[in-house]
């Protein structure tokens, strides 16, 4: 059962990807001040362990440039690679995931002030 939901919930996440990304796209000016922290995973990924490593490679440098430029899009934006961390950062550092929205929250607080 658990699979299941599971399974639901990865794929309502994917057939809802382009739509988020373009809501996020539309509600944000193209430059802001919103605190702002975007992880990128450090570590292999299941489809990146067979692949050959001038493909790895590629597809790593792609990923992070896209992660940079996401950050760019705030003055308060950071960009942080979890080294050694999957996909899922979450559960596989979920420490690094908390350090990073306590660290978010923290400076909106001090904006609200």
């Amino acid at each position: 059962m658990a699979n299941a939901a599971l399974a639901r919930t990865a794929l309502s996440e994917q057939q809802s990807m382009d739509e988020s990304s373009r809501q996020v796209l539309a509600s944000q000016p193209a430059s802001s001040t919103l605190p702002l922290i975007v992880l990128t995973a450090g570590g292999q990924n299941g489809p990146q362990a067979g692949m050959p490593e001038s493909e790895r490679m590629a597809l790593t440098a792609v990923t992070r440039e896209n992660h940079a430029a996401i950050a760019a899009r705030s003055s308060a934006g950071i960009h942080r690679v979890v080294e050694g961390a999957p996909h899922n950062i979450q559960w596989a550092q979920p420490d690094a995931v908390v350090a990073a929205i306590l660290e978010v929250i923290g400076k909106v607080e001090t904006i609200d002030r």
